[in-house]
């Protein structure tokens, strides 16, 4: 039995796949807006039998806007942080030694 999949709009955004992973305190923002851009498509419910699975691409659709909302507010709230201050995890201090 073959399924197709219906289409996808913004083909091209699910095509990015580079990231630049350069740890210079940008790298956590420029994945989030990577990944918000691939959040710019949708499946698109043409053709004979699509009113059976109409249902459920509209859910499917829907939660991709709720992903796409959440990816905003997290950008938005890291692009509110002077640049260069967000860093990756830094050396954990040295347990002081106990005297005696």
């Amino acid at each position: 039995m073959r399924t197709e999949l219906p289409q996808i709009s913004h083909r091209d955004a699910l095509n990015e796949v580079y990231v630049d992973s350069t740890p210079d305190g940008g790298y956590a923002l420029r994945l989030l807006r990577a990944h918000r851009r691939r959040c710019d498509c949708c499946w698109i419910i043409t053709g004979p039998g699509s009113e059976a699975a109409a249902a459920l691409f509209e859910h499917m659709n829907r939660d991709q806007e709720q992903r796409a909302a959440e990816l905003d507010r997290a950008i938005s709230l890291l692009e509110a942080v002077p640049a260069g201050t967000v860093r990756g995890p830094q050396a954990a201090p040295s347990p002081e030694k106990p005297a005696g």
